[in-house]
């Protein structure tokens, strides 16, 4: 079986036309969803690139796996998924345009082989030559462009998606410039983004307006390769599995944020999760699930079994006309972490927590990390009624007592795992490029 990921970096679910987005984004993504298994209710167990995705190789929570900074590598006793498929005769393969993603010492690792493109370099030829190369394999193709900040769509995309012309004229603004220019070249993306989320620098609701539609221009750009690379996995397979995903979201002023890794909202966690089989299985889920529910399922798909225990479940019940059992989806972005059921979901701190310990020591050892987590942990939690309240606007914590105390409890449940199957993290290193990539980008 040829197992293939295309993981598009920063696509939020509520911009794509299968999952109610009016706009016209993406056509081709919608169409392979109406052969495939649409979950409407996906949960990345992150707000940011590097725990998500060690979140879904190893089917483990961040917090478990201990995993905060990209010159990490996950601890050598958990099962990571392609070192697993590797040592049952599948060919790995890790494509992506991000030099963090393919530092040798640690994610990359995992992968037999690793290739750095680019959507210039023809992502669909490589896919085709990479499934004709062998009969089983698993491929991870990370697509961080376009997408992910500088949202860099042709000007006459942007177009298709703004309500008003007369917002072309916003692009001249500095700031938002910044964001949406082909070269960052001397410019920390990172750092206008801050000053945005420090109000140092103001976004107008018309110069928001406009980086959503060079944002939604993005994803239009992003789905016609993603139709491109969908077509090569069918034609050159006999036996496929395709699965469209994201790492986590993009927020736009929503709760008065832009970018990631800030807050658990839903514009940031809420992800898109497609799956299509051989053309086999069409339907629609609504029951919440994570995404690191992906590593066994796709163990499951493999006719495998894992070598260790995982926090997430399978899915293949989905595909079989059952269902799996009902349980809360948590998601973490230090210094938060977040609890979702089938109708609320509770955002909490993890110094709130009993069994809190500093799981996030590399981050938080500065003193101005130290004192914002103490003034972060006297702020009001968050309580969401997300059945009628979608936008999470009305914090119930202080009305819905019971259910606040309720999820508390549950919350703190799953977090006793964290200190049971914690391992340590492996210390790596990055090299200058790959550090200056990360600088280009505003991660340092």
């Amino acid at each position: 079986m040829n197992v293939c990921i295309i993981l598009v970096d920063c696509l939020r679910a509520d911009h794509l036309g299968c999952y109610g987005y009016p706009k016209a984004s993406s056509p081709n993504i919608d169409s392979i969803a109406s052969r495939g298994v649409v979950f409407e209710n996906a949960v990345s167990q992150s707000n940011w690139t590097y725990p998500s995705l060690y979140s879904m190789m190893t089917g483990m929570y961040p917090s478990s796996v201990e995993i905060s900074w990209w010159d990490q590598k996950v601890n050598e006793k958990f099962m990571v998924l392609p070192e697993l498929l590797a040592g049952s005769g599948y060919r790995t393969g890790l494509m992506t345009s991000f030099k963090g993603l393919l530092n040798p010492t640690s994610f990359c690792s995992h992968f037999k082989e690793a290739r750095q493109l680019k959507i210039k370099d023809g992502l669909p030829e490589n896919l085709g030559g990479w499934v004709k190369a062998g009969r089983d394999s698993f491929l991870l193709m990370h697509i961080g462009e376009y997408v992910h900040e500088p949202f860099m769509a042709d000007r006459e995309y942007v177009r298709m998606f703004l309500d008003d012309d007369g917002l072309l004229g916003e692009a001249g603004n500095p700031i938002v410039d910044s964001l949406t220019s082909r070269t960052i070249t001397s410019k920390n993306i990172r750092k206008v983004l801050a000053k945005i989320n420090t109000k140092r620098a103001r976004l107008s609701q018309r110069q928001v307006k406009y980086l959503l539609a060079a944002y939604d221009a993005g994803i239009y750009y992003t789905d016609k390769i993603v139709g491109e690379l969908y077509n090569a996995l069918r034609e050159n397979s006999r036996d496929y599995l395709f699965i469209l995903i994201a790492d986590h979201g993009q927020a736009f002023m929503e709760h008065k944020v832009i970018g990631h890794g800030l807050t658990l909202y839903d514009e940031l966690i809420r992800v898109p999760l497609i799956m299509e089989h051989n053309g086999r299985h069409s339907a629609r889920v609504a029951d919440p699930v994570m995404l690191m529910d992906l590593c066994p399922t796709i163990i499951d798909f493999a006719g495998l079994r894992p070598k260790s225990a995982m926090n997430g479940a399978s899915l293949m019940p989905y595909f079989r006309g059952g269902k799996v059992a009902k349980r809360p989806c948590v998601s973490e972005g230090f210094p938060y972490i977040a609890l979702r059921n089938d109708r609320y979901k509770l955002i909490t701190k993890y110094s709130r927590l009993d069994n809190y310990r500093d799981i996030f020591n590399p981050v938080a050892k500065s003193w101005k990390r130290k004192l914002l987590t103490r003034f972060i942990h006297f702020l009001p939690d968050k309580l969401f009624d997300l059945s009628r309240d979608p936008a999470e606007r009305d914090n119930l914590a202080g009305r819905e007592k019971a259910v606040y105390a309720s999820m508390m409890k549950e919350m703190n449940e799953i977090a006793g795992k964290f200190t049971l199957e914690c391992l340590p993290a492996l210390e790596t290193g990055i090299d200058d490029e790959i550090k200056k990539q990360l600088e280009d980008l505003g991660y340092l």
